[in-house]
């Protein structure tokens, strides 16, 4: 059994539309998103 669990979550406005294009909002999101789970795997790279 691991010692801790981390879950990385996002809020979202439409669920029902899908495309192989990311929305605005979400494309802008994306940076920090990897940056958050590089930096908790110990890997320090900021692409934002």
């Amino acid at each position: 059994m691991p010692k801790e669990v981390v879950n990385f979550t996002t809020n979202v406005e439409n669920v029902i539309d899908f495309s192989d294009e990311p929305t605005t909002a979400v494309a802008a999101a994306i940076p920090g998103a990897v940056t958050a789970v590089l930096h908790e795997l110990g890997v320090e790279y900021d692409l934002t």
